[in-house]
């Protein structure tokens, strides 16, 4: 189940995104500055504007080391070295003016502008909407103390403070959603958390009700059934070695139910119909076997003790010694075919404590994300097909 970034990622992804905007809107209105001061001096070549441009420069390099590095010692060296660069921008520009027009005002607040917006682009939410409250002040005070100096009025200009506000609403907002998700993202992780336990128990659950009945139910059974006296020794081995798996903890690996020949995935079908044949039926194979090597472990398991499952069923209740095993594969699927001639039965009426049906087959099956359907009419017999998706694409070797 996705939830989304992680609670310890959010804040940061969502901050350096809005200081990626801060870095580039003050880049914007550094290269203005120098644009601006530019053409003025270029219109009236008798003012002295371009000393001013050295204080552009300075900013820039700092914005560029900010936008690589959002620590704090940066954020406070852009603004301590801005404001000196901001009112020496100011001075040179005001000292060569005898009144401030509107357009001189905007002009002058340019570095004071790049102050805001850089400011607001700290490490942290609420880091940045301090700098970028801290930016704000330096701007107006250096503004105004170079405005004292050159004997003018402070210029009045709006977008210090429209940008100031944009920023603080924004990093107020990031705070805000920031504490809600911090409150809210444990609980979402736990019921995942939740989740995922439940579904390893339903798991375990439906592994150890299938191996349950593959061995107590089965040997119990063949117990009642056989003649008086002693157990015959296959049978008092099998009970014996049934036991100890049990007892240990070997029942969490379904392969130490039906051991795998070394090297080969045939193993768990192999000893499938070696089971069936002990239960006295005549177990007929046919097929190519080496498609199960297209299976991986697990998968080769759960077919194997599933097509057991299926012929102790035949052996049971189909009321016939025959019953005959079919293995082929397609392009995505290798399928088993379990078929008898006996007395079949009406799967829609199936009793819902038939275990070995149940768990033993489908629950084993679907389990790996295979299906099982079942065919079957009274009078004539059975058939299961087993279809498990392959871990291991065709190839010529397989399909020889």
């Amino acid at each position: 189940m996705s939830l989304g970034l992680p609670a310890h990622l959010a804040p940061y992804s969502l901050s350096r995104a809005v200081a990626r905007c801060c870095h580039a809107a003050a880049g914007v209105h550094l290269f203005a500055a120098v644009l601006a001061v530019t053409a003025v001096q270029v219109a009236e070549p008798a003012l002295l504007l371009w000393p001013a441009l050295f204080a552009v420069l300075p900013m820039l390099v700092l914005l560029r080391r900010l936008s690589r590095q959002r620590t704090l010692f940066n954020l406070v060296a852009y603004l301590a070295v801005g404001a000196a660069c901001t009112f020496w921008y100011a001075l040179v520009f005001l000292s060569q003016r005898n009144a401030l027009s509107t357009a001189d005002a905007y002009v002058v607040d340019f570095l004071a502008v790049a102050l805001v917006l850089a400011g607001g682009a700290g490490p942290r939410p609420l880091y940045a909407l301090l700098g970028s409250t801290l930016g704000l002040a330096l701007g107006q005070a250096t503004t105004a103390l170079a405005a004292a100096q050159a004997g003018l009025p402070q210029p009045l200009d709006p977008a210090p403070f429209i940008c100031y506000v944009l920023m603080a609403t924004t990093l107020v907002s990031l705070i805000v959603t920031g504490q809600g998700n911090r409150a809210v993202s444990p609980n979402l992780h736990r019921a995942e958390r939740d989740e995922r336990i439940s579904r390893v128990r339903y798991d375990m659950e439906v592994k150890a009700a299938a191996l349950m009945h593959d061995t107590v139910l089965n040997h119990l059974g063949a117990v009642a059934a056989a003649a008086p006296g002693p157990l015959i020794d296959g049978l008092r081995d099998q009970v014996e070695r049934d036991l100890q798996t049990l007892v240990g903890e070997e029942w969490l690996r379904e392969e130490a139910v039906v051991p795998a020949t070394r090297g080969s995935r045939r193993g768990p079908l192999d000893a499938a119909i070696a089971e069936g044949r002990r239960l006295g039926l005549d177990v007929r194979f046919s097929g190519d076997p080496t498609v199960l090597e297209r299976l991986d472990s697990e998968r080769a398991t759960a077919l194997g003790l599933a097509v057991s499952q299926c012929l102790v069923n035949v052996a049971k209740h189909a009321g016939t010694d025959v019953a005959e095993v079919v293995v082929y594969d397609s392009d995505t699927d290798v399928t088993a075919m379990v078929v008898d001639g006996g007395r079949g039965f009406v799967p829609e009426s199936t009793a819902a404590d038939r275990l070995g049906l149940r768990h033993s087959v489908r629950g084993r099956v679907q389990a790996v994300g295979g299906t099982v359907e079942v065919w079957s009419t009274p009078g004539r017999g059975t058939s299961v097909l087993i279809t498990i998706p392959a871990t291991r694409a065709r190839t010529a070797e397989v399909r020889r």
